[in-house]
C-alpha cells in the first residue's frame, strides 16, 4: 500500500472554501426566493412574473438545494479526511514508542 500524504492547511483550506461556496450559493437562492416572492405578491405579474416564478420552482430551487448541500458535505469530507489522517498519524507516530 504507498503511502498517503497530505499538506493538511491547503486541504483545511479547500473545506473552508468549500463552506465559503456553499454560503454563497445560499445567499444567492435566498435574494431569487425573495425577488420570486416580490414577483408573486405583484397584483399585476402577469404571465412573465408566473413564468419566472414557475421556471425558478421547477428549475432552480432543486439546482440551488443540491449545490449547497453538495458543497457542505464535501466539505465535510474533506475536513472528516484531514482529520482521520492527522489523527491517524499522530496516534500511529504515539503507539510503538519506547
Amino acid at each position: 500500500m504507498s503511502e498517503v500524504k497530505m499538506q493538511y492547511s491547503v486541504v483545511e483550506n479547500m473545506s473552508k472554501m468549500l463552506e465559503v461556496a456553499a454560503d454563497f450559493a445560499e445567499s444567492n437562492h435566498n435574494k431569487l426566493m425573495q425577488v420570486v416572492a416580490a414577483i408573486q405578491s405583484n397584483d399585476e405579474k402577469g404571465l412573465i412574473g408566473d413564468a419566472a416564478a414557475e421556471y425558478y420552482f421547477d428549475q432552480l430551487k432543486t439546482k440551488f438545494d443540491s449545490l449547497i448541500k453538495n458543497c457542505r458535505d464535501m466539505s465535510g469530507d474533506v475536513l472528516g479526511a484531514v482529520k482521520a489522517i492527522r489523527d491517524g498519524d499522530t496516534t500511529a507516530s504515539t503507539r510503538f514508542a519506547g
